[in-house]
C-alpha cells in the first residue's frame, strides 16, 4: 500500500467528487436554465446585474468546495478545509430549505440541497474518520 493510499480519506474524496458533479452541472445546466433567462429578462438593471453576480460568486465557491475536500482527502493535515467545506454544505442545506419553505416551492423547483447534503454527509464522514 502507498503512503497516498494508506492516508487517503475516501469520505473526503466522494465529497469532492460530488462538488464536482455539482460544479458541472451548475455550470452546464443551469447556465441555460438560469443565467440566460435571468440576462434576458427585464429585470432592472442592478437586480439583474447582481443575481449574475452572484451566480458567479456560487461557480466560485462551489470551486473552492471542491478543492478544499480534495485537499483534505489527499493531506491528513488539511482536514480543516474538508470541515470548512462540509460546513459550508450544511448551510447551504439550511438556506435551500429555507427558501423552499419561505418561497412554498416544491422542493424539486431548488433541488441543490440533494448536493449539499450529501458533500455534508460524505464530509461529515470523513472528519469523523
Amino acid at each position: 500500500m502507498t503512503a497516498v493510499a494508506s492516508t487517503l480519506n475516501v469520505w473526503f474524496v466522494a465529497a469532492a467528487l460530488v462538488a464536482a458533479a455539482t460544479l458541472t452541472i451548475h455550470i452546464a445546466m443551469g447556465g441555460a436554465d438560469t443565467v440566460k433567462p435571468l440576462l434576458a429578462s427585464d429585470l432592472s438593471e442592478s437586480p439583474r446585474a447582481t443575481l449574475y453576480l452572484v451566480w458567479h460568486i456560487s461557480t466560485a465557491v462551489l470551486v473552492a468546495m471542491a478543492l478544499a475536500f480534495a485537499a483534505a482527502a489527499l493531506v491528513p493535515s488539511a482536514k480543516a478545509l474538508g470541515a470548512a467545506a462540509t460546513a459550508l454544505s450544511a448551510l447551504f442545506v439550511l438556506a435551500n430549505v429555507w427558501a423552499i419553505l419561505r418561497l412554498r416551492v416544491p422542493p424539486k423547483v431548488l433541488p441543490q440541497w440533494i448536493f449539499f447534503s450529501s458533500m455534508a454527509a460524505l464530509g461529515g464522514l470523513g472528519i469523523a474518520k
